[in-house]
């Protein structure tokens, strides 16, 4: 008896680890299809920082950077994030719009003169 309760027990543990990994295979088909090249978002579409990445307490939190795939010196726009999370927020850029020298950017000069403060705990794009 002792011995069919272990098997019965070593066979329903392989059906979960096999149902754990057939799920997390297909999760990761779907990410990687979501994210492939035919449904990333144009170069120059601006992706919005997430709460996260623009929270702050001073403006010295604050950085300036791309918010498109696009440089703005060629066409992309401009943000404002915390610089902690500054690589975070560049990875989020690539994986939706693809990188710099991998898309064509209209090469127009978009970038302004705009500072980044922390309004209100968070960091704005203003003007000087």
């Amino acid at each position: 008896m002792r011995k069919v309760i272990i098997i019965t027990t070593v066979f329903l543990l392989a059906i979960v680890v096999l149902i754990t990994i057939l799920s997390f295979s297909n999760s990761y088909y779907f990410f990687k299809s979501i994210t492939s090249e035919k449904s990333k978002y144009p170069s120059t579409y601006f992706i919005e920082p997430s709460s996260l990445f623009v929270a702050c307490y001073t403006k010295d939190d604050c950085m300036k950077v791309k918010g498109t795939a696009c440089p703005p010196s060629k066409g992309g726009a401009e943000t404002c994030i915390n610089k902690n999370y500054m690589q975070e927020y560049l990875s989020n850029i690539e994986i939706l719009s693809g990188k710099e020298w991998e898309v064509n950017c209209p090469n127009i000069d978009s970038s302004t003169n705009k500072i980044c403060l922390c309004i209100n705990n968070v960091c704005k794009l203003v003007s000087e």
